[in-house]
């Protein structure tokens, strides 16, 4: 026979045995649904009817009546979640700085990031740029992201856990950046090729601050420059400063300054040859006093020989003074400065703004040498110091008389004697001359004495010519290593001090130590003069 199909008759209804469902879908994903399932026909009771939590998805439940007779039923549990996730932008219309000292803008924190909510729950959250430049690009959150100047739309989209999307979008305006350039020019370093002022710092305060620096050296455009960077508008300040110590400290303050600045600000002073120049008025007042003196030369003088007093004075100055260009600068009399701005104010700022130029003026460089140095003219007659060699003998106390060749003409000289602590003990200067007008304590710096070092330096406001092997002064050594010429021992040290005299017209010459020969107490090519023969205290 061939297959039958043999319906299955309860044993009060006839009825075969049938199974059906109803059900409420999930609202959400891993949310449960329910599933109701019925029997009808077959033999009751039934198993496996009632009411049952399901999760989405499709299942097969089993109805079996009280003959053992099954069916079965498919239940699909689908979710319903038809309601998008919320999202909310922050403010739609956005206005920001640039942070200080940059064109850029860094979103501090979440405030950019938006607020969202779903019913079911969040599968993800992304930005992403629609118009401007942002780095980077898209994420999850903006915190940390970078702002050009400019305008910027974000848009964020949200998606919940059923695949729902919204989106939202905002503008954010990056103020632009507000641009003031300009120069640092050494005020000695004219036209056509100024110099600019390097090593300096220049700030600027105001709305915004920001500050630039150090500057480079060199020739104008490249040397001297400096960009300054506000980002608002509004009114502003900008200030250089160039403070630079550098060890040895002194080096620093006495960039250019020697022994021909005191003499052009003592001429100036007695009116023989007046500064006419106000910027080198400037640099004079060495005490920042506003006037022009004598005590001015005096502490030009005493920080060449390292007075600590002195050297001071010089820091406090700050070192170099800066001038806007353009400031008007009257003479009042030989003395007194006018009151002049060292600052640049600029009240209202609206856009970039270019050529906000300064004159800097070191402090103490009247006759403008700090750069480049001036050097002595090779043609010239050195300013000669003699003194005669002799063999040292340890335990000896030696006099050592100082004179003087090719003084003819001079307002100033300086420069440093260096000998061996470990060889020669000083003792003593002694002035043996009264031409010069010369003082132990005001015209010779021993402030470095331990280390082998004796600075000398002098200057006037009128040139003073000398005969030839005139003696000037004494030193007095004791010797505490001998064997060896004084010649050997004792020398001019131009690395600790430009050698250098001037002439009343500030015209510049060597200076040079000469060793008469220790056995004829004279160079041999001198042998026809007249020498003054200086003696050993044990001679």
């Amino acid at each position: 026979m061939g297959p039958m199909s043999v319906s299955v008759a309860g044993s009060q209804t006839g009825l075969a045995l049938t199974a059906s469902e109803t059900h409420v879908d999930a609202l959400c994903p891993g949310v449960d649904g329910s599933a109701t399932i019925s029997a009808t026909g077959g033999t009751g009771p039934y198993m496996g009817t009632g009411t049952f939590p399901q999760m989405p998805g499709t299942h097969v439940y089993t109805v079996t009546d009280a003959n053992s007779c099954t069916t079965t039923v498919e239940v699909t549990i689908a979710v319903l979640d038809n309601t998008p996730p919320s999202i909310t932008c922050p403010i739609l219309n956005l206005s920001v700085l640039t942070n200080p000292g940059a064109c850029t803008f860094t979103v501090p924190g979440t405030a950019y990031d938006p607020v969202v909510n779903d019913n079911c729950g969040i599968a993800s959250v992304e930005y992403s740029v629609v118009s401007g430049s942002v780095s980077p690009a898209t994420g999850a959150s903006l915190a940390g992201a970078v702002f050009q100047a400019g305008s910027h739309t974000i848009e964020w989209k949200v998606t919940d856990l059923t695949g729902l999307m919204n989106t939202c979008q905002f503008t954010l305006e990056v103020a632009p950046c507000l641009s003031i350039t300009g120069h640092l020019i050494w005020n000695g370093g004219s036209a056509p090729n100024p110099t600019g002022v390097g090593e300096a710092m220049v700030f600027l305060s105001g709305p915004s601050a920001d500050s630039d620096g150090p500057t480079a050296p060199g020739l104008i455009p490249a040397g001297g420059a400096y960009e300054l960077t506000a980002t608002t508008n509004g009114a502003y300040t900008i200030t250089p400063v160039k403070n630079i110590i550098d060890p040895p400290f002194y080096t620093s303050l006495l960039n250019g300054v020697d022994a021909g600045d005191a003499t052009a600000l003592q001429r100036h002073l007695v009116g023989l040859d007046t500064l006419t120049d106000m910027y080198r008025r400037i640099a004079g007042d060495c005490n920042k006093s506003s006037t022009l003196s004598t005590l001015d030369a005096a502490i030009i003088r005493q920080a060449i020989l390292l007075n600590p007093a002195a050297l001071s004075i010089l820091k406090n100055t700050r070192s170099w003074r800066f001038v806007p260009v353009e400031t008007a600068l009257p003479f009042i009399d030989l003395y007194t400065l006018p009151p002049f701005e060292e600052t640049r104010f600029l009240p209202s700022l609206a856009g970039d703004i270019s050529g906000q130029d300064f004159y800097g003026i070191k402090v103490g460089d009247v006759v403008e040498t700090a750069n480049p140095a001036i050097r002595p003219d090779p043609d010239a007659k050195p300013l000669v110091w003699r003194v005669r060699d002799r063999l040292l003998k340890t335990g000896q106390t030696i006099n050592l008389d100082f004179s003087v060749e090719n003084f003819t003409d001079l307002a100033a000289f300086q420069y440093a004697l260096h000998f061996n602590p470990a060889q020669l003990q000083f003792e003593q200067v002694e002035i043996i001359g009264n031409s010069l007008g010369l003082d132990a304590s005001g015209n010779f710096g021993q402030y470095n004495i331990q280390l082998g070092e004796l600075r000398a330096v002098w200057s006037v406001a009128q040139g003073q010519t000398l005969l030839n092997y005139t003696p000037q002064f004494r030193l007095r050594f004791k010797v505490l290593d001998g064997g060896m010429k004084l010649s050997e021992a004792l020398s001019i040290n131009p690395a600790s001090m430009n050698p250098v005299a001037y002439t009343s017209v500030l015209s510049p010459r060597e200076v040079q130590l000469k060793f008469v020969d220790y056995e004829n107490r004279r160079p041999v090519q001198d042998r026809d003069e007249d020498p003054t023969a200086d003696l050993t205290a044990t001679d």
